[in-house]
């Protein structure tokens, strides 16, 4: 945590910093955010006045704060996902797409670029978890935040499948059977499971042409509904 602050003391304005600078701070501010919620979790063993817990809790909240604006910041600044496809020269032909040279800012691999830029795009959930994390005297994270964006996703697809199947229900008066009401369920299943989005970044070129086989072959079952 030392090394942190002592990284915010020479950099006021950190936040106003190009990305390939701001974020090998973050990466430390996210160790010191770990130590901070370790602290928290065991403090109560330790044999401290209150107003020392309370300090020590209030400094790690802080630093989570000050840490997620940092990866807002960095998400808001990068160049938009769809580049992260685009093939950036022959002399990289291999090398998977979202860590070819020229797509991404120094030090930034696909995988920060993708939690950065998913924390950029949900500012709500950030200040929401920095409310939850104040009510309940823990530290606000980055995995608080990624995990709220993916529940929240999830219950959003979830209502929106409930509030079809309850209109359909409420305008079919016919009972399915058989082979045709297994079919449907699995429907259901899939519509329930299957992400909202196709993920722009985070593939190997084995596994891109994976994914896209069996889509194609979901496709052509589907096309009968054509």
């Amino acid at each position: 945590m030392e090394i942190f602050r002592e990284l915010m003391k020479y950099n006021p304005n950190v936040l106003s910093l190009p990305p390939e600078k701001l974020a090998p701070i973050a990466f430390v501010g996210r160790e010191a955010v770990k130590f901070a919620k370790s602290v928290n979790k065991g403090i109560a063993t330790f044999k401290i006045q209150k107003e020392q817990r309370e300090r020590w809790l209030q400094d790690g909240q802080e630093i989570g704060d000050i840490v997620l604006d940092m990866d807002v910041q960095i998400g808001r600044s990068l160049p938009p996902a769809e580049k992260m496809m685009e093939i950036v020269g022959k002399s990289q032909k291999g090398i998977p797409v979202p860590e070819r040279n020229g797509v991404l800012p120094a030090g930034i691999t696909s995988k920060e670029a993708y939690y950065t830029r998913q924390i950029a795009s949900h500012p709500e959930v950030v200040e929401a978890v920095k409310k939850e994390a104040r009510e309940i005297n823990d530290i606000p994270t980055r995995t608080a935040v990624m995990n709220k964006i993916k529940a929240d996703k999830e219950k959003a697809v979830r209502e929106k499948y409930e509030r079809e199947m309850k209109a359909q229900k409420e305008n079919n008066t016919s009972v399915t059977t058989g082979e045709a009401l297994k079919y449907l369920s699995r429907l259901r299943e899939i519509v329930t499971i299957l992400p909202v989005s196709i993920p722009k970044e985070g593939w190997a070129e084995q596994s891109y042409a994976e994914a896209k086989a069996m889509v194609e072959i979901i496709l052509r079952r589907l096309s009968e509904w054509s």
